[in-house]
């Protein structure tokens, strides 16, 4: 009985300590912003790599507070729902949202006429490629980016993946790897 007792109280514990876990390296990443103020707050509140970026207009933080509240939803493959998106579903579903229509799958989704070069000149919305799962020329996932740092060009950028939606870091090994290239954003 005491044994049993100390089992299920050691569970309950562990539970609680492992759901305080988070995978993003950035502060309130995990969390949903619902006001510019928040928005605001949670952008002056990253690491000192991000510290020094670009003030956000209207546009960029209304982008931003909707991408923000489905962090946490679920990755399905062709999904383009809150029920569960796949990244280019989850790109087209926050446009929508400002009544810009964009196209449904990641290739389309890249635009070579509004391609940005330099990382450094990114800005919040624009869009960013990667290959998928093999290191390749192939476009295969996309994401929109969430904060920049205009001196070095690493950037953070929201998309759906296997463990859902997330915001992560350019500088994340997996990514960094498969990273291809960006365009402007369709708020631009």
């Amino acid at each position: 009985m005491n044994s049993s007792r100390f089992i299920c109280i050691a569970a309950v514990c562990a539970l609680f300590f492992h759901t305080g876990c988070t995978s993003s390296s950035f502060s309130g990443a995990s969390g949903r912003y619902e006001s510019t103020h928040q928005i605001q707050q949670a952008a002056k509140a990253q690491d000192s790599h991000y510290k020094k970026f670009a003030k956000l207009n209207e546009n960029e933080i209304e982008l931003l507070r909707v991408a923000y509240r489905y962090i946490g939803v679920p990755y399905r493959l062709g999904g383009s729902s809150p029920r569960g998106f796949d990244c280019s579903g989850f790109v087209k579903y926050v446009f929508d949202k400002f009544n810009i229509k964009v196209p449904r799958t990641s290739v389309a989704q890249y635009d070579p006429a509004r391609r940005i070069r330099d990382p450094r000149q990114l800005k919040v919305g624009d869009l960013v490629f990667f290959s998928g799962r093999r290191i390749s020329q192939r476009i295969g996932h996309v994401g929109i980016v969430s904060k920049v740092n205009p001196k070095t060009g690493t950037f953070a950028f929201i998309h759906s993946a296997r463990a859902g939606v997330q915001e992560t870091s350019s500088e994340n090994e997996y990514y960094k790897k498969r990273y291809l290239k960006a365009c402007a954003g369709p708020l631009r």
